[in-house]
């Protein structure tokens, strides 16, 4: 096994009794070693979604054969709980439609060019989508016939209102569609202040955009999703249990109100952004358009930039005032947002299972404290 130190283990959960286990290096291991009949060298959690009591979703990367494979373990989220765990190699997701049976089905039935042998993982949150690259297109995997039919609604919305992806083709059946590759440079963490500038701009088109069709999100939708985070963070860190619920409950009794709605993005941040040559920036991922307070995209750029660490809420406090000097107004209900958008991030480093995910859970709470103080 590897030398890799550990992160700190997660609180028992008699609920999900498989937890330990999978959480745990060795044992996911051991487990997956029995699943594939082979030696597995070193298995690494690389992302979690957990519901404390009910059910675990872990993505990890397991190390056999020379090679290294992306899988997906969970239990009590397909199986209906107990000691039942379910286990898939990507590309084959069971939580996924239309990776049940490999990429061969899908790329024919959307009529994708290019070997699936040298498909591109992009993205993958187990049982939930995937985005994978083959050959010049980019290929989106929903749960569900109902997600993937309002992600290419959005798509083509938003076609005549800014720089997106076209679309190529679309599986109903299977929650899947197709898009055209855009090429241009990706953002990274880094580029979110010296883009302030482009960022505005395509905020700023959006909002003048006639789009039809798009749901209301509001302050109380946006308050509904921490409520999970909460949960974990209370879980996990029962040392922070009183200052999260605290918090919550803050967020719950200061909700803005009487704020105008605009076309939004509904998770605007610099991944969501190329640098287009003679374009300036495209968005990439358009599946999120919503009605929200303008203030909600402001809150989603700057917010993104928070995981934890030492000095990252100085960072967004500058993004925010570059943002806001960019688009020429400060947005009703911009503190609130910019709280109720770091407490729903609050827990990432959980999550990622990262080394110091204490440490960083902390600050990201102690931070979203701070932005709702103003």
């Amino acid at each position: 096994m590897s030398g890799r130190r550990s992160p700190p283990s997660l609180p028992s959960d008699p609920g999900v009794v498989r937890a330990r286990e999978l959480l745990d290096p060795e044992g996911l291991a051991a487990l997956l070693g029995r699943v594939r009949d082979a030696r597995v060298d070193e298995a690494r959690v690389r992302y979690l979604e957990y519901s404390p009591g009910s059910w675990l979703i872990v993505r990890a990367e397991a190390a056999f054969g020379g090679d290294r494979h992306e899988v997906v373990v969970s239990t009590g989220w397909l199986d209906g709980g107990g000691d039942a765990v379910t286990v898939g190699w990507f590309p084959f997701d069971p939580g996924l439609p239309g990776l049940r049976e490999g990429l061969r089905p899908l790329v024919d039935a959307l009529g994708v060019s290019g070997p699936p042998g040298d498909a591109t993982l992009l993205a993958w949150v187990p049982h939930r989508r995937a985005v994978l690259r083959v050959g010049d297109a980019v290929v989106k995997v929903h749960a569900t016939r109902e997600e993937a039919a309002s992600a290419v609604r959005c798509l083509r919305s938003v076609a005549a209102a800014l720089p997106a992806p076209s679309l190529l083709g679309l599986d109903p059946d299977r929650g899947a569609y197709a898009l055209e590759v855009v090429r241009g440079e990706p953002l990274v963490r880094g580029d979110a202040g010296a883009s302030v500038s482009g960022a505005a701009d395509l905020l700023a088109r959006l909002r003048r955009s006639d789009i039809d069709g798009l749901v209301r999100f509001g302050p109380e939708e946006l308050l509904g999703l921490c409520a999970p985070v909460v949960d974990l963070v209370a879980f996990a860190a029962p040392q922070l249990a009183d200052r999260v619920t605290g918090l919550r409950a803050r967020l719950a009794s200061a909700v803005p109100s009487g704020l105008d709605v605009v076309p939004a993005h509904g998770d605007f941040n610099v991944g969501q952004l190329l640098s287009v040559p003679g374009v300036g920036l495209a968005v990439v991922d358009t599946d999120t358009l919503c009605l929200a307070p303008a203030a909600f995209d402001v809150a989603s750029y700057a917010a993104n930039l928070l995981s934890g660490r030492v000095r990252d809420l100085d960072e967004v406090r500058e993004v925010v005032e570059h943002l806001v000097a960019a688009t020429g107004e400060r947005p009703a209900g911009l503190d609130w947002y910019l709280a109720a958008m770091t407490l729903r991030r609050a827990d990432r480093a959980i999550r990622r299972l990262k080394r110091d995910w204490p440490e960083r859970t902390e600050r990201l709470v102690g931070a979203a404290e701070a932005l709702l103080a103003g």
